[in-house]
């Protein structure tokens, strides 16, 4: 027991001595994306509230399209098990803003399998890369308690905030088409101050 609460001490002690350096590095920048996920309910294709009922079978898009150079990290978790299911260094090419899509454009969307009563999609865009991020879940202690201490601590220096009415709204590139096309072109914009972390909570109806 004593052990495992001294594992606990040093990892927090270690997790706020990273997100302090990584506040100083980043500057207090204001980071922003448009952000959405797209559900596909039988024939009904809506887009995701931060707070949703999902039903067994439902598939789900994730689109993420930063402004500016970012890394992107996506993670899911049911509150028991958690995972990094994406990361990536995004730079807006020559043709504008590129959309991220998870899964990957031509693969499967994600399905509601229903073993789980909750599921959790939290999308992470910094400017700085995270490496206490790709850390945590490239060591055999990973846990969703541990990812918690870190997801609450970036939530709290994020200060999110939904941007209706930007005062630079940029625009998505790219060959897109039909329902897609119609659902990039509708995404909201959102903003953090030194990260942005936009958090899905989806609960599952067999």
């Amino acid at each position: 027991m004593r052990r495992s609460s001294c594992w606990v001490s040093v990892f927090v002690l270690g997790l706020l001595a990273a997100l302090t350096m990584t506040v100083l590095t980043a500057e207090a920048a204001q980071v922003r994306a448009k952000i959405g996920i797209r559900i596909q309910s039988g024939a009904d294709v809506v887009p995701a509230k931060t707070h949703h009922r999902v039903r067994t079978g439902d598939q789900l898009r994730l689109y993420i399209v930063p402004e500016t150079q970012t890394y992107t990290y996506v993670i899911h978790t049911d509150h028991e098990q958690v995972r990094l299911l994406h990361r990536e260094r995004y730079e807006p090419d020559f043709k504008g803003h590129q959309p991220i899509r998870f899964p990957p454009e031509r693969h499967p969307e994600y399905t509601i399998d229903g073993r789980s009563r909750l599921e959790e999609f939290i999308i992470i865009c910094s400017p700085i890369e995270l490496a206490y991020i790709t850390n945590l879940f490239e060591s055999p202690q990973a846990s969703y308690e541990r990812w918690k201490l870190i997801e609450d601590k970036l939530v709290e220096k994020s200060r999110i905030q939904l941007s209706e009415t930007p005062d630079k709204p940029f625009t998505i590139a790219g060959n897109v088409r039909g329902s897609d096309e119609t659902f990039l072109q509708q995404l909201q914009i959102f903003s953090g101050q030194e990260f942005l972390v936009k958090k899905y909570e989806f609960q599952v109806k067999k």
